[in-house]
């Protein structure tokens, strides 16, 4: 469906090598042609994608309260990485644990910054974070005159 003799691709979606060679088919339907890239082309390494599925962001929880934190990590070199490669902070009290889940409850009353921080094989590193509050909720009772 090309009208161009050319097509622009964005590197963006293509996994990360130093040893990419792009192959064209064109096809009338009847006859088939290829062509290959002479020489090895280099895609830079792409970062990792890291997913928080609990907590959820604004969550409020009583202290004390078991958290289960819970996320995941792929990378479009490595699909899905290990467990040592996630690991799990918060701004309050720093490292919380490692893996795709770390259950806590001793996490100190305050708002907290929960980050998943992934690395993949070639040291590329990516982030997610959720704010949540541990605290008791306060409900103001609605006036109604």
């Amino acid at each position: 469906g090309l009208t161009d003799p050319f097509l622009e691709l964005l590197t963006d979606s293509l996994a990360g090598s130093s040893d990419v060679r792009f192959r064209v088919v064109a096809t009338d339907g009847v006859l088939t042609a290829f062509d290959e890239t002479d020489e090895a082309i280099s895609v830079p390494n792409q970062s990792p994608i890291a997913t928080i599925m609990n907590p959820k962001a604004g969550a409020i929880y009583p202290p004390g309260t078991l958290i289960v934190m819970q996320g995941l990590a792929t990378d479009m070199e490595d699909g899905t990485l290990p467990d040592e490669a996630l690991s799990w902070s918060s701004d309050i009290q720093g490292g919380l644990g490692i893996g795709p889940s770390v259950p806590i409850n001793t996490l100190d009353p305050g708002t907290h910054q929960i980050t998943l921080t992934v690395i993949d094989s070639y040291g590329a590193p990516s982030t997610s974070s959720v704010t949540i509050t541990v605290g008791y909720p306060i409900y103001l009772p609605s006036v109604v005159r």
